[in-house]
């Protein structure tokens, strides 16, 4: 049996070996952008997740001056849809009290500005002090016993 051989030509390329390197660059500064992008977006993507988390532990926001009027008209909390008491307004208060409410009481003569604390949460009135002259100060919150709520008590006036 005959041998044949397959003689080839070798075929050198001047500059072949600066192509694939550039073809490797190009490859790697393709790679870095494309990983660069990835981390970029994981990094976003973390920087969200800890607003979120922020958010969900703000407390939530609290009872509206006006809706603390509007609830103690509604429920006639304090007497105040009686034509007796008047001028009903509900400004921000200092601590223990989210607001200070005051309203006019037109009987018995002279007029009388009465002022109470209100403590709200989100959705409502938790409590409330006793009712005192403006100018004097809130009584005291009542001693609460286990398991009651720690609203004042209201005068008859």
């Amino acid at each position: 049996m005959k041998r044949v051989v397959l003689a080839l030509p070798r075929l050198h390329v001047v500059g072949s070996n600066y192509l694939s390197r550039l073809v490797l660059g190009i490859l790697s500064v393709w790679v870095l952008v494309h990983l660069a992008g990835a981390i970029f977006n994981f990094g976003w993507m973390i920087v969200q997740t800890r607003q979120t988390a922020a958010l969900m532990k703000a407390p939530p926001a609290k009872f509206s001056a006006s809706a603390v009027e509007l609830r103690l008209r509604e429920t006639n909390a304090l007497r105040l849809a009686d034509p007796s008491r008047q001028d009903l307004h509900c400004n921000e208060g200092s601590s223990p009290w989210d607001y200070v409410c005051s309203f006019v009481v037109v009987t018995p003569p002279p007029p009388a500005r009465m002022h109470f604390g209100v403590r709200v949460n989100s959705n409502n009135i938790v409590e409330y002090s006793t009712v005192t002259p403006t100018g004097v100060a809130f009584l005291p919150l009542p001693k609460a016993e286990a398991g009651q709520n720690r609203t004042g008590k209201i005068p008859a006036s």
